[in-house]
């Protein structure tokens, strides 16, 4: 794989119209994604957490992949819901991105996207915010340890295409442009 840092990547892609196949119905496999992807003239493509199996001979093969086709894992996409008002799912959603945390810098990727989480009713938008800027913060050791920024993520330009191999589709975005979450930041 070339020498250089997720961050230089000019190019990624994210398969957004093909998350049903590799999320949900499971019709496609992430060695296919991976494959289609290596034909699209890309840098990278960024991951989701909701189509890896935390499973290190799957993370293994998945990386052989990306660097047997010369591509980077700049960014993976992760929706924690850090909303959540009871503290045990709440730990749990914790726990899961830490894992993701780890999972990124396992991919050599430098981003790790997050959310905030869910509008909830009896959850005040001023409580929901301070408990989800809470726990980006209290993340931000964890993720700056394993050399990983988080970042939420706002779209601002987006080129889309249909990018068909056969029946297959992929929607990808030129550049994006993310905030960095910082320790003192507001």
């Amino acid at each position: 794989m070339q020498e250089r840092t997720a961050i230089e990547a000019e190019a990624g892609c994210l398969p957004q119209v093909l998350m049903d196949e590799l999320c949900v119905r499971h019709t496609m496999k992430l060695s296919e994604w991976i494959e289609l992807g290596g034909t699209l003239g890309v840098d990278g493509l960024e991951f989701y957490s909701g189509f890896l199996k935390d499973e290190p001979k799957f993370l293994e093969t998945a990386r052989d992949e990306l660097e047997r086709r010369g591509l980077e894992m700049p960014m993976l996409c992760c929706s924690p819901d850090f909303t959540q008002p009871d503290p045990v799912l709440l730990q749990r959603e914790i726990e899961r991105e830490k894992r993701m945390i780890a999972v990124t810098a396992f991919f050599g990727g430098r981003f790790c996207r997050v959310l905030s989480g869910q509008r909830r009713p009896g959850l005040s938008r001023t409580d929901g915010v301070a408990q989800v800027v809470r726990v980006i913060r209290d993340l931000l050791p964890v993720a700056q340890s394993q050399g990983v920024v988080l970042v939420l993520e706002i779209i601002t330009r987006t080129i889309t295409g249909n990018i068909r191999s056969s029946r297959r589709k992929a929607t990808c975005s030129s550049r994006s442009s993310a905030r960095s979450i910082r320790p003192g930041s507001g």
